[in-house]
């Protein structure tokens, strides 16, 4: 299996989010919260609450046998996971982490550049302050097509396009004057292609090094309008620790 790189690694496991959680990460820990009581179910069919990623990230870093002339030195860095960001305790209820903006145009794999929306609120503005090696989510929450006969399959997804698709990816650089923003180009640019058709998000994923969350504190996103909000990503470099009972 070749190895994934971080600019592109999904969850590969699901959690209800154990109380008095203490992750370790000796290798990858990827799991993912449903918490549907914080969210709209308006994305996706069942709505991404919280995606938390943990570690060292494999693929496009010095934990591979590749080459280091093979990337650029910003890649190779940025695999491991910068915890640029610091460190953060969480202390009230319904904490924002998360800073949210759309898609303007289609994007293509290999693409290394994108263009946000026009719309105040909704692009790069939305993203500020927003720096070179800032981690990004990429999610497209709709777009399936879907069986509109008028019979009993009515509804069924017929072909999920590019609903779903979604992939983590590092800034190069910020051209606030023309809504763009480019991306590593070292593990190819973008892995998927997305339609803002689908409302497709752009999500600054805060890079912690440790994350604490106080009894009675929480991690919420903005509930889902159509353009934005609904999802909640951040990762974690060394430990994340949760005193929630619930």
């Amino acid at each position: 299996m070749p190895a994934r790189s971080r600019c592109d690694y999904p969850p590969q496991s699901r959690s209800d989010g154990p109380a008095n959680t203490r992750l370790q990460p000796n290798k990858l820990v990827q799991y993912m919260f449903i918490t549907t009581r914080k969210l709209t179910r308006n994305c996706l069919g069942a709505c991404l609450s919280v995606l938390l990623l943990t570690g060292s990230q494999p693929g496009c870093g010095p934990t591979d046998p590749l080459s280091p002339q093979l990337l650029p030195v910003d890649e190779l860095h940025q695999a491991e996971g910068l915890g640029k960001d610091g460190d953060l305790t969480i202390s009230t209820a319904g904490t924002i982490v998360n800073r949210y903006a759309a898609l303007a145009t289609a994007a293509r794999p290999g693409d290394k550049t994108i263009k946000l929306s026009s719309v105040a609120g909704q692009g790069v503005d939305a993203l500020l302050p927003l720096a070179v090696d800032d981690l990004l989510l990429i999610i497209q929450m709709q777009g399936a097509d879907i069986d509109t006969g008028n019979t009993v399959n009515y509804g069924s997804i017929v072909d999920l396009r590019s609903a779903g698709r979604y992939e983590f990816i590092g800034v190069t650089s910020v051209d606030q004057a023309n809504g763009t923003i480019s991306v590593y180009s070292g593990c190819g640019g973008l892995k998927n292609g997305y339609e803002p058709s689908g409302h497709v998000q752009v999500i600054r994923v805060p890079q912690y090094k440790n994350l604490t969350v106080s009894a009675g504190a929480g991690i919420v996103a903005p509930a889902w309008n159509g353009q934005i909000g609904g999802v909640v990503a951040l990762q974690v470099r060394d430990t994340v620790t949760s005193s929630r009972t619930t």
